[in-house]
């Protein structure tokens, strides 16, 4: 069977939007492309927070994590870091397809992959399983994420620290922050970001940006 990510990313996102619109609440998914490679598949954000999201096909393909070296790095630096790790149990997560069930699951990434069955051999992790109680289904991030608490995402400023050491100390990149494109506000037009912090203000400060419901005459979509 063929890993379908993309369609998990696809129903996850979907049902967010639809989520966070009726709750008349932001929400933005922003691809990484390989940008995920030194952070996750995608950031998402409702305006004010951000969420780094990694996205697998089933619970089959969640040990695929433990081929890559960044992420056992990362494991073992959230095992001596109490501030990182504080963030990064809020705002970072792995979404998978239960097969079983058919219910998209989630659960921060440390919980779910930091763990010796994913990085086998590895004895300096000290979890040995995945914890099963911090695994959630999707249906109750979202509810969290819209409305904390629990935190489901961490607020600007933590998350640029969190970010800038996840890519710098955890995947060795040169840089501190990613790039993000999003639909402009007329048309089909796209508008990109060099940074959080730049995004973050095109969030906060373009005139006519929100999430509200449309009126019911609308066919436009944000």
């Amino acid at each position: 069977m063929k890993a379908l990510e993309q369609a998990v990313a696809d129903t996850f996102n979907d049902y967010m939007r639809d989520l966070c619109r009726n709750a008349e609440k932001a929400f933005l998914p922003f691809s990484l492309g390989g940008q995920d490679r030194d952070s996750a598949d995608y950031l998402i954000s409702n305006a004010e927070g951000f969420a780094l999201i990694e996205f697998k096909h089933s619970e089959l393909e969640l040990i695929n994590e433990g081929k890559k070296s960044r992420r056992k790095k990362l494991c073992k630096l959230l095992q001596v870091n109490k501030a990182m790790r504080e963030i990064h149990d809020k705002c970072h997560f792995v979404v998978w397809w239960d097969s079983s069930s058919q219910n998209l699951r989630c659960a921060p990434y440390r919980t779910e992959i930091c763990n010796q069955s994913v990085f086998a051999g590895c004895s300096f992790l000290e979890a040995q399983h995945p914890i099963e109680n911090r695994r959630m289904l999707a249906e109750t991030y979202g509810y969290e994420f819209i409305n904390p608490p629990p935190e489901r995402y961490a607020q600007k400023a933590e998350f640029e620290k969190y970010l800038a050491w996840l890519m710098r100390d955890a995947s060795g990149s040169s840089y501190e922050t990613v790039e993000l494109m999003a639909r402009g506000l007329i048309g089909c037009t796209a508008v990109r970001f060099e940074s959080v912090d730049e995004a973050y203000r095109w969030m906060q400060g373009t005139t006519g940006f929100n999430f509200r419901k449309p009126p019911p005459d609308s066919t436009r979509e944000i």
